[in-house]
């Protein structure tokens, strides 16, 4: 809560010193994904795992000129973490899973300078700027630990591998409280009769700290216990599609 009561007055703070100074100042919405590189694995009985992690987000956001061609943005909203683990077999449709799906509140703060402004006609200009960006998402939710059999060794286990020819999976999940990132790419946008801007962000995000974990254990026909340890790289391309207004 503090954390968002000080991104607030943050904002409140910039956005009227550039009145004051008659900057550019301008408000919209965003819509933002960050994709890890999938992982795939395949063991003896033709048994084939995959995991992957994503990260979307939606947020509001601030953006104020400090200079004709430097600019910062800050922006606050929701993230949405799901990272998943299935198992199956090769040639086989069915397959069995983990999941972690959790809601984070998102803050970031992103530093731009225009390189290209052209034309600077009243009917259209285009724009594009590198842009370094910092976020930090915040949990918001209960954190689920055990998820799938709790015990490999059940008849719903065993009646599970009978009946899908598939293995039985069972996993201890953690999700992070906290996860900081520092991110960087290009920014291009298209302003409208000097009011309404597009604009898509292609860059890539490092996450410095904060990732989620999926310990499992599987069991097939074979009746031995096998070890999948999978852990997140929260670090990927990041995508942003955006809508803002001018003042």
């Amino acid at each position: 809560m503090h954390k968002i009561k000080f991104v607030i007055i943050y904002l409140f703070i910039c956005l009227s010193a550039s009145f004051a100074q008659k900057k550019t100042i301008a408000i919209g919405l965003n819509y933002e994904q960050i994709v890890d590189t999938d992982r795939g694995y395949q063991y003896d009985q033709s048994i084939t795992a995959s995991y992957s992690t994503k990260r979307e987000r939606l947020a509001l956001e601030a953006l104020y000129g400090l200079s004709t061609r430097l600019y910062t943005k800050s922006a606050i909203g929701i993230s949405f973490y799901n990272s998943e683990l299935t198992i199956g077999r090769l040639m086989n449709p069915c397959f069995s899973g983990i999941h972690i799906s959790n809601p984070y509140l998102v803050v970031s703060q992103t530093v731009l300078y225009d390189i290209v402004q052209f034309p600077s006609s009243g009917f259209l200009k285009i724009k594009v700027s590198p842009f370094l960006k910092f976020d930090y998402e915040h949990l918001l939710s209960k954190m689920e630990n055990a998820k799938g059999f709790s015990d490999l060794a059940s008849n719903e286990a065993v009646q599970f591998i009978a009946e899908f020819s598939i293995p039985a999976l069972g996993a201890k999940t953690k999700s992070p409280i906290g996860i900081f990132s520092v991110a960087g790419g290009l920014s291009f946008e298209v302003i409208l009769y000097k009011k309404m801007g597009v604009y898509y962000n292609f860059g890539y995000s490092h996450s410095l700290f904060g990732h989620s974990m999926i310990d499992a254990k599987y069991k097939y026909i074979d009746n031995e216990i096998h070890a999948l340890n999978c852990k997140s790289k929260d670090s990927g391309f990041l995508q942003k599609i955006g809508l803002r207004y001018y003042y």
